[in-house]
C-alpha cells in the first residue's frame, strides 16, 4: 500500500534538476504528504480513506493529525446528527 505516494516523490525527483531556485526549497514530498493528510482530514475525509489514499500506515497517522482534532471533529459530527434528529423529529411530530 505504500506505493500511492511514490508518484509524488518521483515528481519531487525530477524537480531537483530545478536549480537554486529558492521558493523550491520548501517543497519536499514530506511537506506535501503533511499538507495533504492534513487538508484532507479538514475536508472531512475519514481516517480510512486517508491511509487508503496517502499509503500512510495507520498507526503513523497521530504524527499528522492529533487526537483532539480527531475528537473535535467526532463531537461536531454528534450534534449534527443530534441536530438533525431534532429536526425531523418536529417535522414528524407537525404531520401526525
Amino acid at each position: 500500500m505504500r506505493k500511492k505516494l511514490d508518484g509524488t516523490n518521483t515528481a519531487f525527483n525530477d524537480l531537483q534538476g530545478i536549480g537554486n531556485d529558492e521558493k523550491w526549497k520548501d517543497f519536499s514530498p514530506q511537506f506535501v504528504r503533511t499538507s495533504l493528510i492534513k487538508k484532507l482530514f479538514n475536508y472531512g475525509f475519514s481516517i480510512e480513506d486517508i491511509v487508503y489514499i496517502t499509503g500512510l500506515p495507520v498507526e503513523n497517522i497521530g504524527n499528522y493529525i492529533n487526537t483532539n482534532q480527531i475528537i473535535e471533529r467526532k463531537t461536531m459530527k454528534n450534534e449534527k446528527i443530534k441536530n438533525l434528529q431534532n429536526i425531523f423529529g418536529n417535522v414528524l411530530e407537525r404531520t401526525i
